[in-house]
């Protein structure tokens, strides 16, 4: 699962205190850098390269830091195109391609992905941090603006790095109604998601500009032809990539789906 956090001009002791409220997404490890005006850190649960996959992860020349939550499926892909432009790795773990990667596509990165992932990426160079969210919003993003820049996997780091949480009412109503609120709200004063499919950068003076990077299209008729593949057929071969893809792993793993109305 992994959890992410971090923030701009954040003190060490703050940054231990939100890993330590999530280290139940990561009992398998921890890791944390300063660059610049920011802090960021992570709690691991280790999948790919258990043994070498420690976060967070550098450049060759330590300008970028990466750190991330969630499982990138065309790592090996993207590993094999940025060795060809002269990058070079020395773990099996997905998140190492990230730093080059960054190099490479700057914040059209996320487009490049496939997974599930939640990514913080500081460049050196401009002092700024690089947020992004995948297309679904699989991997949770919270980040909060009151009293300095901070960000995290979950709400409850967030108040443990000293943010007083205090119920925004205006949305208890929708969510009473929806039973989920609509991004980038939530149920707290001062604290937001940021949105699915959408990536965000911060500077060193707190100033965060977002972006929108990808948006869903409908798949027309013409897609599935009589002669080619029918509807059913491609949902079977879709189905069957997408799980393969999905149990990449060192470790023992398992899939499922529940029978429940809201998932099926």
């Amino acid at each position: 699962m992994c959890g992410i956090a971090g923030g701009l001009r954040l003190t060490s002791d703050r940054l231990d205190r939100m890993l330590a409220a999530m280290r139940h997404r990561g009992p398998d490890g921890e890791g944390s850098f300063q660059s610049g005006s920011f802090q960021c850190g992570m709690r691991r649960l280790a999948i790919l390269d258990p043994a070498h996959g420690q976060q967070p992860f550098v450049s060759l020349d330590g300008e970028i830091h990466a750190i991330f939550n969630g499982e990138i499926y065309n790592w090996q892909e993207i590993r094999r195109t940025l060795e060809a432009r002269g990058h070079r790795f020395h773990t099996r773990c997905d998140g190492e391609i990230l730093p080059a990667a960054w190099l490479e596509w700057g914040t059209a990165l996320p487009e490049k992905l496939n997974g599930m992932f939640a990514i913080a990426v500081h460049d050196a160079r401009t002092d700024s941090l690089f947020l992004a969210r995948d297309r679904c919003g699989q991997k949770p993003l919270y980040y909060s603006q009151s009293g300095g820049f901070c960000f995290a996997s979950e709400i409850k780091a967030l108040a443990a790095a000293g943010l007083q949480l205090a119920p925004d009412a205006q949305f208890l109503s929708i969510w009473l109604s929806l039973r989920y609120l609509p991004e980038p709200f939530t149920l707290f004063r001062d604290v937001v998601t940021l949105p699915a499919a959408h990536w965000m950068t911060v500077d060193s003076t707190g100033k965060i500009q977002q972006q929108r990077y990808w948006t869903p299209g409908a798949a027309g008729a013409s897609e599935f032809r009589a002669d080619a593949e029918s509807p059913l057929d491609f949902l079977d071969r879709t189905t069957r990539s997408t799980v393969e893809l999905a149990l990449q792993a060192d470790v023992p793993v398992a899939a499922y789906l529940s029978g429940g109305v809201d998932s099926a």
